[in-house]
């Protein structure tokens, strides 16, 4: 695709902290324009100044802002059809994300094509670009289609909305004007440095807002999406507030009280005022909290559980199923399905699509979830068919032993992260249960009592029985890992153990994981006490079977 000459917009900047000054349109006509745009930093006191002198055909030169000494310069020369830029810039540029940091390797000015964003933060990269590079391939979450070249009114620019995604526009605040949010407009009344309550933002556009109006919180080099959480309540300064950091991972916060309580999960969304179903005029989102705002645009098509984090695209329209459209891998994201009741809906979530071959009932077995895509999908089902393939975005405890109901068991939310309850689809009903047990005891009755204590299967399950009884139990080798993991060998001073680790640790040379795991349950046994690691021993002594007295009983998570 061929670059086309850009026509830029003229950018009214702002001064000190106190003075406003609103945004001006001109006229369209040819002049020389202008501007001085001085920034203060709060953080490190330093100043930066921006110089940008070009003659621009079809523009009106606006009054010039007083001049003031310059940190940094940037001066660019454009002339009819062609145009020139030359940058000079210090390190750590107003360009990076607030999802992280997007870089691109070359120098302000030069297109998309020549640019590439960094990828070393490990983020969600939402590329902070002059308004000039947001062109028709140029974000980094999506999309961002205009129709005229960037300069143009937002009367004469449509914003392509085919992919059914949410787009959010990455530019410095000086840059949010009336032209530069493909997705929508976050006007902001004062200039970088006024509090929320001096700076609205501009609800009217129906779209995404993203306003960064909150210095006293987040600072220009700090993330928009990971530093939501504050120790203080809002308003409070940056140094009286210390934001959390200890996720790691994008924090988008709940802004709507009457749909999503303070507590709620900050992988979730920022509802609409009005229920689920109505349409976006009838709608208002909330702005209320300071926070970064995504509002769901398409109601109908996310539910009231779904997660704004990260998106699954189709090539089709909405609505079509999911060997009509193929998912777009070129964000690199992490996928959060959204899934409505059933596990697929022909109008499924916007967030994604996460397909398995049969209703909600049917084991894990019977239903196979799409991973085509290759993100990370975190299926929002009922926790007995979120299996041990599952993404672990999180560790997905639950109170209560396998079997029990999604109401009778608690998900712990100690990792602060979305979370995945690892269950065996076979405790789905007791029916399912006495069928297994009877193969089970089959298989055991033809061999010696003291063969019979314990035995794996190929597929690293553990199936014991009695002659006792006709119960049945099931215990993973992945669940009983799950709980090591957190134990440390005191031979080896090796942490996270492992089945197999712990059993050669323990002195045993095989390799298998049945036999590393029947060595393991016999030799945690009190009678021996080199291997009595607390952590350990408990989380075997409730994961794996202990037969005494004709008895066994066993818990699994």
């Amino acid at each position: 695709m061929g670059r086309r000459p850009l026509k830029y917009k003229t950018v009214r900047a702002y001064g000190t902290r106190k003075q406003k000054s609103p945004m001006v349109k001109k006229k369209k006509s040819s002049a020389s324009i202008t501007s001085d745009v001085q920034r203060t930093d709060e953080v490190t006191g330093s100043q930066a100044s921006t110089s940008c002198a070009a003659t621009i055909v079809g523009g009106a030169a606006p009054e010039p802002l007083p001049s003031t000494s310059h940190a940094d310069e940037t001066s660019c020369a454009s002339t009819g059809d062609s145009s020139e830029l030359s940058t000079s810039r210090s390190a750590s540029p107003e360009a990076s994300s607030d999802e992280g940091t997007a870089r691109v390797a070359g120098p302000l000015g030069t297109s998309r094509d020549d640019a590439t964003p960094s990828t070393s933060t490990g983020h969600t990269i939402q590329a902070h670009l002059e308004p000039r590079f947001v062109s028709e391939i140029s974000s980094d979450e999506g999309t961002a289609h205009v129709a005229g070249p960037l300069g143009t009114s937002r009367d004469d620019a449509t914003p392509s909305t085919s992919t059914g995604r949410t787009i959010q526009a990455h530019l410095e605040p000086r840059f949010v004007l009336e032209t530069s949010s493909d997705e929508g407009t976050a006007h902001v009344t004062g200039p970088l440095g006024t509090s929320r309550d001096d700076a609205t933002p501009s609800t009217s556009t129906g779209h995404t807002i993203q306003a960064h109006l909150e210095p006293r919180f987040v600072s220009e080099t700090s993330s928009d999406e990971g530093t939501a959480h504050v120790a203080g309540p809002l308003g409070t300064s940056r140094d009286d507030a210390t934001p959390s950091t200890s996720t790691g991972r994008t924090i988008q916060a709940h802004l709507e009280p009457r749909f999503v309580s303070e507590t709620s999960s900050d992988e979730g969304t920022a509802h609409v005022a009005g229920p689920l179903g109505t349409s976006r005029d009838d709608a208002t989102p909330s702005t209320s909290t300071g926070h970064t705002i995504q509002a769901h645009l398409e109601p109908r098509f996310v539910s009231e559980t779904s997660s704004d984090e990260g998106t699954a695209h189709v090539a089709g329209p909405l609505g079509t199923s999911r060997d009509d459209a193929t998912a777009s891998t070129s964000s690199g994201h992490t996928i959060q399905v959204h899934l409505e009741p059933r596990f697929v809906s022909e109008t499924s979530s916007d967030e994604g699509t996460a397909h398995v071959t049969g209703p909600l009932g049917t084991s894990r077995d019977d239903a196979t979830a799409s991973t085509s895509t290759g993100h990370t999908i975190q299926a929002h089902l009922e926790p007995r068919f979120v299996s041990e393939t599952s993404s672990d975005e999180g560790t997905a405890h639950v109170a209560g032993p396998l079997g029990t109901s999604r109401d009778d068991a608690t998900p712990s939310t100690s990792t602060r992260r979305t979370i995945q309850a690892h269950l065996e689809p076979r405790f789905v009903s007791p029916e399912a249960s006495q069928e297994a047990a009877a193969k089970v005891q089959a298989k055991l009755s033809a061999v010696p009592a003291t063969a019979r204590k314990m035995e794996l299967t190929g597929d690293g399950e553990a199936l014991a029985t009695t002659e006792q009884t006709d119960e049945f139990v099931v215990v993973q080798v992945t669940a009983l890992n799950a709980l090591l993991e957190n134990a440390k060998c005191q031979q080896c001073s090796q942490p996270g153990l492992s089945v197999q680790l712990l059993s050669r640790c323990l002195g045993k040379k095989t390799q298998n994981a049945a036999e590393s795991l029947h060595s393991v349950i016999w030799s945690l046994l009190p009678k021996d006490k080199n291997a009595s690691l607390t952590a350990t021993e408990t989380a075997l002594n409730e994961a794996v079977c202990k037969f005494s007295a004709g008895t066994r009983h066993a818990y699994t998570e």
